[in-house]
């Protein structure tokens, strides 16, 4: 967690001219995400798939989608008689990923989205949420050091609109 703040500490303005401006941007911005933030991104990797309480039915529907490695780590004596399903159609692949599996940059990316929305109200006239702070700090390089990624893989993870669908929205 970072460290508390004073009350009485202002905002530095929009375009930061200074390191001591930007340092202050980076320690209120990590702050604010402090208080909205009900868990930290290591406590919800570290719980696993939300309500998998059984194995045997977690390793079922890995197996419905493709993957089928789960399931011949349960049942070792038979994994090379274990397939995936057939795709429909002729020539047809499966997906490569799941979008909505939970990795630290898709948890970077919902941080993305949560300090846009603190930009957008902490600096209503400079931020108009389209074009966003192309100068350092920027949200991706302040949600990358928080979370210890790469800037290039949270950039990838906003593109695609990956860290919405990660999570279950966070009560304000």
């Amino acid at each position: 967690m970072a460290s508390r703040l004073k009350v009485t500490e202002r905002w530095p303005p929009w375009h930061c001219l200074n390191d001591e401006q930007r340092s202050r941007l980076m320690r209120l911005t990590n702050a604010e995400l402090d208080r909205r933030t009900i868990w930290t991104n290591e406590e919800a990797l570290s719980a696993g798939p939300v309500g998998s309480a059984d194995p045997h039915s977690v390793a079922i529907e890995e197996a419905n989608r493709g993957d089928v490695t789960a399931l011949r780590r349960l049942y070792p004596e038979i994994a090379r008689f274990i397939y995936p399903p057939p795709m429909p159609g002729r020539g047809k692949r499966r997906p490569r990923g799941d979008p909505h599996k939970l990795t630290l940059a898709n948890a970077a990316a919902r941080d993305v989205y949560l300090i846009w929305q603190i930009w957008r109200e902490r600096y209503p006239d400079d931020y108009d949420g389209r074009h966003h702070r192309r100068q350092e700090p920027t949200a991706e390089r302040i949600a990358a050091d928080r979370n210890n990624v790469d800037v290039r893989s949270v950039k990838h993870a906003v593109k695609y609109k990956r860290g919405m669908r990660s999570f279950p929205p966070n009560p304000i």
